[in-house]
């Protein structure tokens, strides 16, 4: 009888540790700044959190990450936004647009995968736009 429980319980525990799931990954951090990258010449501003692009910005933020990802709807896009670092139901919709038109998920929220495929203004002898690597 001992046999038979201990095998019952066994049975049960390992069970029980097959349906517990492995703890979900951490999501980005919201990104809270803008840091410049490439040379000294053409050094474009993005969207990081602690100089990490792999962060993520939505309606309500207020950062410098929010400047940055304005700046770049409104002057590589030509979105008609306002730059206040406020991520409200302008940025939104202009980054809908945006997302369109670069072939990406259109749900207004920025990310990785945004971020990857946008073009950043760039400060220089002439300023402009471009992608960053």
């Amino acid at each position: 009888m001992r046999r038979v429980m201990a095998s019952v319980l066994a049975a049960a525990t390992i069970g029980l540790a097959a349906t517990v799931a492995a703890p979900a990954s951490a999501a980005p951090p919201n990104c809270n700044q803008q840091t410049g990258l490439g040379n000294t010449v053409l050094k474009s501003w993005i969207p990081t959190y602690n100089g990490n692009r792999d962060c993520v910005m939505g309606s309500g933020n207020v950062s410098d990450g929010v400047k940055a990802l304005q700046n770049s709807l409104r002057y590589c896009y030509h979105q008609a936004i306002t730059v206040d670092r406020v991520f409200g139901a302008q940025t939104r919709s202009a980054l809908i647009t945006v997302q369109r038109q670069i072939g990406v998920p259109a749900d207004g929220v920025y990310g990785p995968v945004t971020g990857a495929r946008m073009d950043w203004t760039y400060v220089g002898a002439f300023p402009g736009c471009q992608r960053v690597g």
